[in-house]
């Protein structure tokens, strides 16, 4: 019986590539064919041709798992070969930005005091990759938990890197803390965009929360680098809660709309058995 069951798994397994993987999965099958055809001996079954019947009945759909192993050994392949990719990648980016640092450095005189910013948006790329690649990788509630921190992550250290770069090259007199002060508003804009993106169910509370810090935020800039007095451009916050309010009644009444148009599909009545759309 053993060879019947060899016969068997041998013909079914032709069906995927001849892995390592796959001949392990084969022998685990032909001990679970074996394991239950002697139990039921043990049981005082006789019958060989019953008790084989019975042993490939149990093993289920065969093709099917067989299908799913396949699957899932491709999936595997996908993530290690993402996981050297993203290795590789962030690898080069920080030998490629070491290499620039120390030429930049020792080709110019009196540079260390600005040439730090090149390590810093260098790494800054590589930590970007790194979150984009394993965001591919993972899936579930830490993939979208790690796209967001994919959009975040590069928001924080771009605005960053414009303060800095502001202050330590352009001119240091100039209120580049600005650009923290309004850090917010592209940080929300992200995760709103993603939360469209993946259809999260607070993408709308995040859209008017996003309008409502948008125009806060632009209030108090405007004020702070003296453009506009803190008074009345104070009104500036109420035009964000009137913009709020005029996308909150669209969005009201399109979905209201939507309703009202489909509510009537789950009604009984007569006239739809002869009824056609044509």
């Amino acid at each position: 019986m053993k060879e019947q069951f060899k016969n068997f798994l041998e013909i079914k397994f032709k069906t995927i590539p001849p892995t390592r993987l796959a001949m392990e999965y084969r022998e685990e099958m032909l001990i679970k064919l074996m394991d239950f055809a002697q139990d039921l001996k043990i049981k005082g079954m006789n019958d060989e041709k019953l008790i084989y019947n019975l042993a490939l009945a149990q093993l289920g759909d065969v093709e099917k798992e067989l299908q799913d192993f396949e699957e899932k050994r491709n999936a595997s392949r996908k993530r290690r070969s993402l996981k050297l990719a993203a290795g590789i990648s962030v690898a080069s980016i920080i030998i490629v930005t070491l290499i620039v640092f120390f030429a930049v450095s020792f080709s110019f005189e009196d540079i260390f005091a600005k040439s730090w910013l090149i390590l810093l948006a260098g790494f800054s790329v590589a930590l970007f990759v790194a979150l984009l690649f394993f965001s591919i990788i993972l899936s579930g509630k830490i993939k979208k938990l790690l796209i967001r921190l994919t959009v975040a992550v590069p928001i924080t250290l771009f605005i960053t890197l414009i303060a800095l770069f502001g202050y330590v090259v352009i001119d240091p007199s100039l209120k580049w803390y600005i650009c923290f002060v309004i850090l917010p508003i592209p940080l929300l804009l992200g995760d709103t965009i993603v939360s469209f993106i993946i259809n999260n169910k607070l993408k709308w509370v995040k859209l008017l929360a996003l309008v409502v810090l948008f125009f806060t935020l632009l209030y108090v800039s405007l004020c702070l680098l003296d453009l506009t007095p803190w008074h009345p451009s104070w009104l500036l916050i109420l035009v964000g809660v009137l913009v709020d309010i005029i996308i909150a009644f669209i969005v009201i009444r399109v979905k209201s709309g939507k309703y009202s148009t489909h509510k009537d599909d789950h009604l009984v009545d007569e006239k739809y058995y002869s009824e056609w759309k044509e």
